[in-house]
């Protein structure tokens, strides 16, 4: 239930985002939300966008916290990088314009 809430609430997410070299940046909290569930709200941002934009996400279910960055394809015309905005280590899963890390308690997993 709370993963349909929080999916309904992409299409609000840039409603207010600020916009820093003709680039929309977006960021959201949402408890009860698992890195499943941010992944596919990152696919939904990046296939649906219609200028250059970045969102931060961060989920937290039970004692896992997940942040996931996408940045859109125009915004990485721009020269922007969803791995730059999300440190590098083992337990990072990432693909073209979307990064996902885990942390457990606040520290980075692994």
């Amino acid at each position: 239930m709370k993963a349909k809430v929080a999916a309904s609430k992409v299409s609000s997410l840039f409603d207010n985002a600020e916009e820093v070299g003709g680039v929309k940046i977006a960021s959201a909290y949402f408890t009860g939300t698992s890195g499943d569930t941010l992944r596919g709200m990152c696919d939904t941002i990046r296939d649906k966008a219609v200028k250059p934009a970045v969102a931060v996400l961060v989920g937290k279910a039970e004692d896992k916290i997940t942040m996931a960055v996408t940045v859109t394809k125009l915004a990485q015309e721009k020269g922007l990088k969803a791995g730059n905005l999300v440190k590098r280590d083992q337990r990072h899963r990432w693909r073209q314009g979307r990064r996902q890390a885990g942390l457990c308690n606040g520290r980075p997993e692994g």
